[in-house]
């Protein structure tokens, strides 16, 4: 999980941010009024989430297993914390550990208490289906959800590079110049060669004709 091209890393910001790859999200704050007023949002409390499957490059085929890390980091329990992990688009059906809940959508689902200062873990495993060419990298997003919530309030995200995305553009439009160049070289040999051969037909022709 160390390439620049992934973005699995421990989320400490806004849900919005982490999610804008696959959905808009509110502000991460909970649901429901404070002690000063009504109208009043209560802060999030200080808690962060990370999910790696443990690769940087993924094809059709391949079975990747994820791991998603919820860490506690405030001084009061998470009672009823809702964890949700959507997967890459082309994955066959997951499969959750943990008590996780597949819904139709193919969101996995967990709901755990996680206590004051500690942190929950959480695990899936699905096969990456035929990807298209075009398509350049299998993305999987995990977000943490306070009990009711409906904004998330903390997300992260694993990406995995696909063949398309490994050869890119920069990638594809070489591949195409050099067999330009290879082909074009194959003409040019067998020019050469058949002008040489010519040229040699011509001097042995002219030695003969002196010698008689």
């Amino acid at each position: 999980m160390t390439s620049g091209l992934r973005l699995s890393r421990i989320a400490l910001v806004p849900a919005a941010v982490c999610l804008a790859l696959l959905q808009p999200v509110t502000a991460a704050v909970a649901d429901g009024p404070d002690e000063e007023g009504a109208g009043a949002k209560k802060a999030a409390p200080p808690m962060s989430i990370e999910i790696s499957d443990g690769v940087d490059k993924a094809a059709g085929g391949d079975r990747l297993a994820y791991r998603i890390i919820v860490h506690n980091q405030g001084g009061e329990a998470l009672d009823n914390l809702r964890v949700e992990q959507r997967v890459p688009a082309t994955a066959g059906r997951p499969e959750a550990s943990e008590g996780g809940q597949v819904g139709k959508d193919g969101v996995i689902t967990w709901t755990a208490d996680v206590k004051a200062g500690t942190k929950a873990e959480f695990t899936a495993r699905i096969e990456l289906g035929k990807t298209d060419k075009k398509a350049l990298r299998a993305a999987s997003t995990a977000c943490a959800f306070l009990d009711g919530a409906k904004a998330p309030t903390v997300c992260a995200s694993d990406l995995d590079t696909l063949p398309g995305g490994a050869a890119g553009p920069e990638g594809a439009t070489a591949e195409k110049k050099n067999e330009g160049i290879g082909t074009a070289g194959l003409a040019i040999g067998g020019a050469a060669v058949a002008g040489i051969a010519a040229l040699s037909f011509v001097a042995v022709r002219r030695r003969r004709a002196n010698a008689s």
